[in-house]
């Protein structure tokens, strides 16, 4: 990843995907970038601003992500559905 230019929300998502990494190794638990920045990975280079930061891993270690997550000070938030 080139950091050229990065503007401050882009620093701070790559801190975050940096601490969740970190957690994840810890834990030996394995994550796979999806969206937007799976392809700036790809590419190497961040080719545009981001609003999340999408993720996945297996759904037997979720509740253990979750919980370290939460023990790291991040927050877990449950979204509500859009009723159209």
């Amino acid at each position: 990843m080139t950091h050229r230019d990065v503007d401050q929300q882009s620093e701070l998502q790559l801190r975050v995907l940096g601490e969740i990494r970190t957690i994840c190794k810890m834990i030996e638990i394995n994550f796979w970038l999806r969206g937007g920045w799976a392809i700036d990975f790809l590419l190497g280079k961040i080719t545009r601003l981001h609003e999340d930061i999408d993720l996945i891993t297996w759904v037997h270690h979720r509740e253990h992500l979750e919980d370290e997550l939460v023990k790291a000070g991040y927050q877990k938030v449950y979204l509500r559905e859009k009723v159209m």
